[in-house]
């Protein structure tokens, strides 16, 4: 029997960083950020991250900043840095700035890898029948 409650469970995540983005920031500033300047800084960065790595941009309903002319961004690596991104900032300066996946995240390469490998699945229980693919 597991010593958890049957209703907390652990998965595993897609990703291996969250990004918060105020929402009511990115409503007053109308937009600004991504290749032309028209897009929610959430959307331009979800388009920037692709393929750099784990990431997972997610809309908060307000950070209570409330900066002028800017967007609240805070990277849930690093809880105590908030980052106030100013429409019109080249979408590279702001992904440089984020702090870097932990190295164990780097080093994962994407579905394949995280598949479990025969050599490292646990072996059948005695009397437990084998999956086709195991034998």
């Amino acid at each position: 029997m597991s010593s958890q409650p049957k209703s907390v469970r652990e998965i595993s995540a897609k990703w291996d960083d969250v990004l918060l983005v105020c929402r009511k920031c990115s409503r007053k500033v109308h937009g600004g950020f991504g290749k032309k300047d028209g897009q929610r800084l959430e959307k331009a960065l979800k388009s920037e991250l692709k393929g750099r790595g784990r990431y997972k941009v997610v809309s908060v309903p307000c950070l209570d900043i409330c900066p002028k002319n800017a967007v609240c961004l805070v990277q849930a690596s690093e809880p105590g840095k908030v980052r106030l991104v100013a429409p019109g900032t080249d979408m590279d300066d702001i992904v440089g700035g984020l702090a870097p996946l932990p190295s164990p995240a780097r080093e994962r390469g994407g579905k394949a890898s995280r598949r479990v490998r025969e050599s490292d699945a646990a072996p059948n229980p005695p009397g437990d029948v084998a999956s086709p693919e195991m034998r």
